[in-house]
Parts: C-alpha cells; structure tokens; sequence
C-alpha cells in the first residue's frame, strides 16, 4: 500500500470516527432532554397529588385534574419522541455498518462458475448401491 492510499484510509477512518462521535454527542443530548423532561412529568404528578388533595371537594376539581392529565400526556408524548429519534439514530448507525461492511467487500468464488458448470452432474450418475431398501423385496 503506498502512502497516498495510507493517507486517504487514515484520512476516512478519522472522518468516520469524527462522525460517529459526533452522533453519539447528539444522542447524549437528547438523554439529557429526556431526564430533564422526566423531572417535570415528576413535578407535574407531584402537582397533580397536590391539586387532588387540597381540591377534591370543589365543584370544578374534575376540570383541573383534566388539566393536569393533558400536560402529564404531553410530556409522556414528548418523552416518546426523544425515544423514537434516539432508537433510530441508533438503527441507523448499524445500518450503516453493515451495508459499509457488504459494500467493501465484493463477492467472491472460491472455485470459479466455470469450473463448476463444466464439472459432470453428480446427481445424474448411477450409484452401485441403492439409496433406500425395497422391504417389499423379503
């Protein structure tokens, strides 16, 4: 391998590293976005325990805790999102991987086609001894 092709191998690994560390960045941030998430759903349930005690007798109390429900549904559905993304970042990593490993590699024959076509067909040869015996014959 001369030096040029040294250089442009050193020079892709380090791109593809670049990359790959950079994705893995993107996906910590996106864990951070859903524990900070997670911390609000708590203090939402938190909130909603509060309102339930102290309100429960009140004529309106149903609306609120409607209320409290549909932001709790919308920070459990946020937190669903980052999952979604951060699943798929991840698929698509091994993805990558292996359509890089099939591409890299090209197909190859041990024994040439050929070689195989012109060999004489095995199965259509005569055997001296049967495959099976015939129990009708005793």
């Amino acid at each position: 391998m001369d030096f040029s092709k040294f250089s442009k191998k050193v020079q892709e690994v380090a791109s593809s590293t670049a990359k790959k560390a950079g994705e893995q960045v993107q996906i910590a941030k996106l864990q951070i976005d859903k524990t900070t998430i997670g911390k609000e759903m708590t203090d939402a349930f938190t909130a909603f325990g509060k309102y339930c005690y102290f309100n429960m007798d009140k004529e309106d109390f149903i609306e609120g805790a409607k209320q409290y429900k549909k932001d709790i549904d919308e920070l459990k559905l946020k937190i669903a999102n980052l999952d979604k993304e951060i699943a798929s970042m991840r698929v698509s990593d091994e993805e990558k991987e292996i359509t890089a490993d099939f591409e890299e590699k090209p197909l190859t024959f041990e024994t040439e086609p050929a070689e195989i076509l012109s060999q004489p067909d095995i199965c259509s040869q005569q055997t001296e001894q049967p495959l099976f015996e015939d129990k009708n014959q005793n």
